[in-house]
């Protein structure tokens, strides 16, 4: 079997090792090496896919140095953004950036490479809907006590660069109708759960059906982590498997097997959707919908060429 995808994701694997050279110059020649052997031991076409890969691998992490290097600012700054609201919470929200001002002019963000910050205000928009801010730049700092919430670690773990201090929040703009729709429809679920499960208990479902933990205490959180559990609060190919699975007995036997196939697509596909479609609910879902599309163009599903071409989803 050729595996195309997974000779691209190897080249894409590389693309990104060779440009981490900043202090790791040693990974080149490794790299290099290992590409040069493949090239002179393969005939026919899946050189090019390697070549492929490998240009995706350094297109994506160009973007990423470009983006990084025009938002490190310094602790204490004034500044202005404009962007799209990712995740809100009670003491603020996530915001995804699109343009921001110094005072020196403004400037846009690299449209292939998401950046975000969090912002404290009581002010809080509702999340994917267009807003303008003026704040204050304040770095994350480490914890005071052992034990404590590192936010240094953490939210750079999520791509947040810091935390503005806003001083002014615009909506220039609601969120569409699709999004409206999954709002309201993830807020009554969230409502429905709180009345079935009162007080702190609707925090363990929440995570569950949502994939949202923010309802689930810090202790709560520490003990599922401690005992190894802390993958079943998050969407993944357990959630996705086992719905995609029931859905699929249910429709069939109402529709034939390809209609049974493509209403557990469009329903798993909503479903993520309403999850905020995180890495690991991405890769789930697509999983389902790749073995799924095999089946019905009469091709085998090969799992290593479908992890290969996933984890090129992920890393671009």
């Amino acid at each position: 079997m050729k595996r195309p995808f997974l000779w691209a994701a190897a080249g894409m694997s590389a693309g990104i090792c060779l440009f981490l050279y900043d202090g790791n110059i040693f990974l080149i020649i490794p790299v290099l090496v290992i590409l040069s052997l493949i090239l002179f031991r393969t005939r026919k076409s899946l050189p090019v896919y390697l070549l492929i890969g490998l240009f995706l691998g350094l297109f994506t992490c160009v973007c990423y140095r470009l983006s990084g290097e025009s938002l490190l600012v310094a602790d204490g700054t004034d500044i202005a953004l404009s962007g799209i609201v990712k995740e809100t919470n009670e003491y603020g929200f996530v915001m995804r950036v699109e343009r921001f001002d110094t005072g020196a002019g403004a400037y846009s963000v690299n449209p292939f490479y998401s950046l975000f910050v969090t912002v404290s205000t009581d002010k809080i928009p509702p999340e994917y809907s267009e807003i303008i801010l003026e704040g204050t730049v304040e770095l994350y700092s480490g914890p005071d006590n052992p034990g404590q919430f590192d936010a240094s670690v953490y939210y750079p773990s999520i791509g947040s660069l810091y935390n503005i201090r806003a001083t002014d929040v615009t909506m220039i703009k609601a969120p569409g109708l699709l999004r409206r729709s999954v709002l309201d429809l993830r807020n009554s679920v969230k409502e429905r759960l709180t009345l079935l499960f009162p007080g702190d208990s609707s925090g363990l479902p929440s995570a569950l059906l949502l994939g949202d933990k923010r309802q689930m205490g810090d202790e709560r959180r520490g003990l599922y982590e401690r005992f190894g559990l802390a993958h079943i609060l998050t969407i993944s190919g357990l959630h996705i498997g086992l719905l995609g699975n029931l859905l699929l007995a249910f429709f069939i036997c109402f529709l034939n097997r390809k209609a049974s196939d493509r209403m557990v697509l469009v329903v798993l596909l909503f479903y993520g959707l309403l999850c905020g479609f995180r890495i690991s609910c991405i890769r789930a879902v697509f999983t389902f919908l790749i073995s799924s599309f095999s089946k019905n163009i009469k091709r085998s599903f090969d799992r290593i060429s479908a992890n290969a071409f996933l984890l090129m989803v992920i890393l671009f």
